[in-house]
């Protein structure tokens, strides 16, 4: 039910998910915002979600996820895009060739990749996997234990885990390649056009995104910056989403006209 108290935001929320997640993600942030009087779309890259019976293969690309979301995005008026992980870094490109209203990017990828320091985790931690990943093999998070470490924390109920463990699909190593090594052949932040608001979300205990890296990226892009000190990588499913789906609702209405 809407808060009739909350002035409406004329402008539509598209929300993109990052690799191995799908449109399921966003389930708790559209309910709210939708409780809130925005309109909501979410959406399945190639492969994931509700779209995992199409082929994905190894050599699909961040890019052609860059092109769901631009196919998704032609269908409405100055949207505003909201971005997790891989997610974040497909809008980071989206907006080297279209504007947005605003867009808030959430444990999101740096353009250059994710710190080495945690491609030298990852490396220690899944070690098969890295293999796996340079034999351009489709890689799967297929452990309970590896989807808390990798998006959760200790303290992440078992429930909340376990619908993740369950939903997560195999992602494609041509997309991971982009996120981890071969960003470093790319700048630090894209050469997005001019006009979009841009607000960074992030944790303190992500295993993916540093604060450092992400307090990085806020300030090259002259972006605002939401800090979590006791969260993790997947701040819209953890127990503590509606604290930071507020904060976030809060600043997109600071920058955008509501009426």
């Amino acid at each position: 039910m809407m808060n009739e108290e909350r002035t409406q935001v004329h402008h539509p929320l598209i929300f993109v998910h990052g690799a191995w997640h799908g449109a399921w993600a966003w389930e708790l942030f559209s309910g709210y915002f939708r409780g809130e009087g925005y309109e909501c779309r979410v959406f399945d890259f190639r492969g994931h979600g509700a779209r995992v019976g199409e082929s994905l293969s190894p050599f699909t690309s961040a890019e052609q996820y860059v092109e769901d979301l631009e196919k998704v995005a032609a269908e409405y008026e100055e949207p505003i895009l909201i971005g997790h992980s891989m997610g974040g870094l497909v809008i980071q490109k989206y907006l080297t060739r279209r504007r947005a209203r605003a867009a808030v990017l959430i444990a999101a990828v740096p353009f250059n990749g994710v710190p080495l320091s945690t491609i030298m985790h990852l490396m220690v931690k899944v070690p098969l996997k890295i293999v796996q990943l340079s034999l351009f093999q489709r890689i799967a998070i297929d452990r309970m234990d590896l989807v808390r470490d990798l998006f959760y924390q200790a303290g992440t109920a078992e429930n909340i885990v376990r619908d993740t463990y369950e939903k997560v699909v195999p992602e494609s190593p041509a997309a991971l390649w982009r996120l981890s090594l071969a960003g470093k052949c790319y700048p630090a932040t894209a050469d997005i056009l001019p006009g979009t608001p841009l607000c960074v979300v992030h944790g303190g205990r992500d295993f993916f995104v540093t604060p450092a890296c992400q307090e990085k990226m806020a300030r090259r892009y002259g972006a605002d910056r939401k800090f979590y000190p006791e969260e993790a990588h997947n701040l819209m499913c953890d127990g503590r989403w509606r604290t930071v789906a507020q904060d976030v609702d809060g600043w997109i209405r600071s920058v955008v006209e509501t009426g």
